[in-house]
């Protein structure tokens, strides 16, 4: 499943558009510029094909704009669309040995306010390990609201009933609205 994601300020504006699969909405980007927002802040929007993911992407960077630019509110540095989602072994390999002996990062530690922010994350339940889309999911809330029994949502999915329980208690798949 791949999907394309929006970043919002605590305002409801966005600041930054991207396409992702995985847990790539939920973490942060490797430039450093961006962090990921809390879960009640990203909104996403399933794809079953990567190309269309990226039209997606360049449609919602063009429609709000990029900042650098002066055309709108977007902190993205390009115009969306590229990049590999999964790369080569090659370009794997490269990618390694360019960060190979990285001496800016060497001997640098933490800061409290980092270190904080990092056990919020790991207690942050993480999507890509799930089972369910989030098509799933929400219709699994919705059966059960127009009363469907936890068994039969346990079967007609195929997971155990004390799964179904954590969904609609929202122990698991939170972040799914």
């Amino acid at each position: 499943m791949f999907y394309t994601y929006l970043w919002l300020r605590e305002d409801g504006r966005p600041y930054y558009v991207g396409k992702g699969t995985g847990d790539r909405a939920f973490r942060g980007h490797r430039h450093g510029v961006l962090s990921a927002p809390p879960l009640d802040r990203i909104i996403l929007q399933e794809w079953l094909i990567e190309s269309e993911a990226f039209k997606a992407e360049k449609f919602l960077i063009e429609y709000y704009g990029r900042a650098d630019l002066k055309l709108g509110c977007l902190r993205n540095l390009t115009d969306g669309g590229e990049g590999p989602s999964n790369p080569s072994i090659i370009t794997r390999n490269k990618i390694r040995k360019a960060m190979m002996g990285n001496s800016r990062t060497l001997g640098r530690k933490h800061s409290e306010e980092s270190i904080r922010r990092m056990r919020v994350v790991k207690k942050i339940p993480h999507p890509w390990h799930a089972k369910l889309s989030f098509d799933q999911v929400r219709e699994i809330r919705n059966q059960a609201v127009l009363g469907d029994s936890i068994a039969r949502l346990a079967r007609r999915f195929d997971l155990h009933w004390k799964s179904i329980q954590k969904i609609l208690d929202r122990k698991s798949y939170a972040y799914v609205e």
